[in-house]
């Protein structure tokens, strides 16, 4: 299924304001980027194999990890790619569902939490 841009923009940040407020304050300093699909170099370091893509990349420095009190002064980005999606979701539903867990699972890693602890979480 495809939509516009604009649309699918929509989708990404309604999807990003459902998230509760207490926990959608911590992600102040993270841009949620839309791009049409990942770069080579992201599916290298994701380790994507030839016949597969990404939905989403998370690009930062993850909470657990930062040193110090201050925020950085470059946001960290969380890119969600709209035609890997588009080209995986049938109906409008099911796209705006993936988006929306996409979004939650590039967040997580924000947060410090890696894919194998989202699979123990059934969150993968």
């Amino acid at each position: 299924m495809r939509v516009s841009r604009s649309v699918f923009g929509e989708i990404v940040a309604s999807a990003f304001a459902r998230i509760p407020e207490h926990i959608r304050n911590r992600f102040r300093n993270v841009a949620i980027i839309v791009e049409d699909a990942p770069t080579p170099a992201q599916l290298r370091e994701c380790d994507v194999p030839s016949h597969e893509t990404l939905y989403g990349y998370y690009d930062g420095v993850p909470l657990t990890e930062r040193e110090g009190d201050g925020e950085p002064t470059l946001p960290d980005r969380v890119y969600i790619f709209q035609c890997p999606l588009e080209e995986d979701c049938a109906t409008p539903e099911e796209l705006t569902e993936e988006v929306e867990r996409t979004i939650r699972h590039e967040l997580a890693h924000h947060l410090g939490i890696e894919d194998d602890r989202l699979e123990e979480l059934g969150k993968y």
